[in-house]
């Protein structure tokens, strides 16, 4: 949903699909020169989704933005990604 929402605001979107690693994400972001990454995370307990998000922090570029939501969404303090559950703000930061 939120993929289609995206590209509903012109953005170019690649739908990567479930149970990336956090290489595969970097490959991603690097070979497509991606701004923003957005993630879901559903089935992941809260320690875990940290750890996740903070391998995927490591992996890309700090140049960009990170939009993480899902009902299992959970980054460290000090991490870069925005959790967002709310899609009306989702939508509001997706505005270009």
């Amino acid at each position: 949903m939120v993929a289609m929402l995206a590209a509903m605001h012109g953005w170019s979107v690649l739908y990567l699909g479930p149970d990336l690693p956090a290489e595969e994400i970097a490959y991603a972001i690097e070979d497509t020169n991606a701004e923003l990454l957005m993630l879901s995370v559903t089935n992941l307990k809260p320690k875990q989704s940290q750890r996740e998000i903070a391998a995927i922090e490591r992996a890309i570029p700090e140049r960009v933005k990170i939009l993480v939501g899902g009902k299992a969404a959970k980054a460290l303090p000090e991490s870069r990604a925005q959790i967002q559950q709310d899609l009306a703000l989702v939508d509001a930061a997706l505005s270009r």
